[in-house]
């Protein structure tokens, strides 16, 4: 007959208990890697996406209308040819988007009235924003991201 050795037993149970003690707040960290992993991806797009739409906006505007014979770009264009489909992976439902130039006209350069000797740049000016819910258990969180480029053709 084998004698039983105890604190081999109690070992086994200290294995046990500290296992449940420390296993959950490891698949918690892992949880919250991935959820933060998945979070910075969805901004980079959004961010990806303002940049995009940007750089559309300020290349297909006045001046280019004029030297082409083509309409200007305006909100709709840089949404439905830019923003829309480059959305990979994003709800087009929850996405909002503003496009605005600086002095409304969309040409590249103006002077300003009242100094003729200083020359001003118009800016177009985009904005995503993006209604992330992660996992459909957290809060919604916006992602938003705004572009600001100069017009230029």
């Amino acid at each position: 007959m084998r004698a039983h050795n105890t604190s081999i037993d109690r070992r086994r149970g200290a294995v046990m208990v500290e296992s449940a003690i420390v296993l959950p707040i490891l698949f918690l960290f892992i949880f919250g890697i991935f959820i933060g992993g998945w979070g910075i991806l969805n901004y980079q797009q959004v961010a990806m996406l303002a940049r995009e739409g940007a750089r559309y906006a300020s290349v297909h505007s006045g001046q280019y209308a004029q030297d082409n014979n083509r309409p200007a770009a305006t909100q709709a264009t840089v949404v439905s040819e830019v923003i829309l489909p480059k959305a990979a992976g994003l709800k087009a439902d929850a996405l909002s988007y503003s496009v605005t130039w600086a002095n409304g006209s969309k040409m590249p350069l103006y002077l300003l009235s009242y100094n003729p000797d200083v020359w001003r740049r118009n800016n177009v000016t985009v904005t995503v924003n993006y209604a992330w819910a992660p996992l459909m258990i957290f809060r919604n969180t916006t992602l938003s991201s705004t572009s600001v480029m100069p017009v230029s053709y």
